[in-house]
């Protein structure tokens, strides 16, 4: 049986169309001319489907017309379609396979430059679905933002450090070439006290201007910094997207700068300074909206992707 049945010349038709199955007499099996396809249907699908218009050629009789004298010579006759109507030359087109979710708009907005999100991602977002920042991210980013930073502030400030510890690494070097050791115990444990002259509070400041201006340039002209565009993060208000005004930035910097100013004092007040920097960097580990301290004070969040022109989203 199987594929020699089928080519049995007894029970093979001469023309493409659909016919009984020589092996399933309740389906049809569609026949294309030359061998039977694995192309079938349901014997009361085909039945019930109503015969298609028939476009009979000039010169024809149309069907049922009785014809007289013989047929051309060389022409053949069709032989009876037992089901009352022709099928067409080719087998219906199977349907397409199914296609992949997609993204119903772009990441947050309608706009140019963002990237799609699959539909199936999961993980916080903001209130208008765009994804967050994860942590990591976020630490990258900042550490390579205080790379560039630090070295602008090298750049402009190295004289000052220089001049505060030049004296002191002098006096190191002089006691250690003489072999007085106590001397360099004694001025390694007093470094502190070299670090609170005018040089070295004239290089905070330097250090403060430097990074407050960096953030505030980036984040008020596309909502990166350097670090974060390389992570592929970007800082928006909490509400809509678009590169932050320069009050929202400047809130967003109160405790960078205050940890800076917090650390030119001495003893406790100092420690305090630490202590909140170190809140700040951990705060969104646990926070459900993963918020920084200082993204709460300045009502932002750290999304995925970059910010759409701020022409576009400015209110």
């Amino acid at each position: 049986m199987g594929e020699r049945a089928w080519q049995n010349p007894a029970m093979t038709p001469t023309s493409p169309g659909w016919y009984d199955d020589p092996h399933q007499t309740d389906q049809l099996r569609y026949f294309d001319g030359i061998v039977w396809t694995a192309h079938v249907a349901p014997r009361r699908t085909r039945e019930a489907t109503p015969p298609p218009a028939v476009v009979t050629p000039p010169g024809i009789p149309p069907t049922g017309t009785p014809q007289t004298g013989a047929p051309p010579t060389g022409a053949s006759t069709p032989p009876a379609d037992p089901y009352g109507w022709r099928a067409p030359s080719t087998p219906p087109t199977p349907p397409s396979p199914p296609q992949w979710d997609q993204p119903s708009q772009w990441q947050g907005q309608q706009w140019q430059g963002q990237q799609w999100q699959p539909a199936g991602a999961t993980g916080p977002r903001t209130a208008d679905g765009v994804p967050l920042a994860s942590y990591w991210q976020r630490v990258g980013a900042a550490i390579l933002d205080t790379l560039l930073a630090g070295l602008i502030t090298g750049i402009l400030g190295g004289w000052l450090v220089w001049k505060a510890v030049g004296p002191w690494f002098r006096d190191v070097m002089d006691a250690a070439q003489a072999g007085d050791s106590a001397t360099v115990d004694s001025l390694v444990q007093n470094l502190s006290d070299r670090l609170t002259g005018g040089y070295f509070l004239a290089f905070v400041v330097v250090s403060t201007v430097v990074h407050l201006a960096y953030h505030l340039f980036f984040l008020t002209r596309s909502g990166a910094t350097p670090g974060k565009k390389a992570t592929g993060i970007s800082v928006r208000l909490a509400e809509r997207p678009g590169a932050l005004s320069l009050d929202v930035a400047l809130r967003r910097q109160l405790i960078s700068v205050g940890v800076s100013l917090l650390s030119m004092l001495p003893g406790a007040v100092n420690g305090l300074g630490s202590l909140l920097s170190i809140a700040d960097v951990l705060w969104p580990l646990w926070d459900p909206r993963r918020q920084a301290l200082h993204d709460k004070i300045a009502g932002t969040q750290v999304v995925r992707g970059p910010q759409p022109p701020r022409s576009k989203t400015a209110r």
